[in-house]
């Protein structure tokens, strides 16, 4: 499959929020158990287990998890495209909502005062990788 095929693919694999928040919430942890996601992400939210499983398995079918048999039951483990999502949903809204600019969003992030001092240098490094 060529990259302009799997960028394509990418962006036509639609995510909700929730689901997003999810993934993420797996990426950071590591390979998970539906128990283990419940508990750590859907329980603090009021969701029940049968809600995460259903949003595992449709991330799942989307390609953007995978599960194989562990200790415990499945265990998920994103995928490389759930990794290129962010830069996929980030090059949707610019493209889209900012028609091709990429300025107000730079200007965005120079503006926020809660960024922390490791958000500020990792931005640094991003604009100045730019002159290489």
């Amino acid at each position: 499959m060529m990259l302009d095929d799997k960028r394509r693919q990418a962006m036509e694999t639609t995510i909700g929020n929730a689901e997003l928040r999810l993934l993420r919430f797996i990426e950071e942890r590591g390979p998970l158990t539906v128990r283990a996601a419940h508990e750590g992400y859907g329980e603090p939210l009021g969701l029940v287990r049968t809600t995460v499983q259903q949003m595992m398995e449709r991330m799942r079918k989307k390609g953007l998890l995978t599960r194989t048999v562990g200790e415990g039951g499945w265990l998920y483990t994103p995928t490389s495209m759930s990794t290129n999502m962010a830069q996929n949903a980030i090059h949707q809204f610019v493209t889209q909502a900012l028609g091709g600019s990429i300025a107000p969003l730079v200007s965005y992030l120079a503006e926020q005062t809660d960024l922390s001092s490791s958000q500020r240098e990792e931005l640094q490094r991003l604009l100045e990788s730019l002159d290489d």
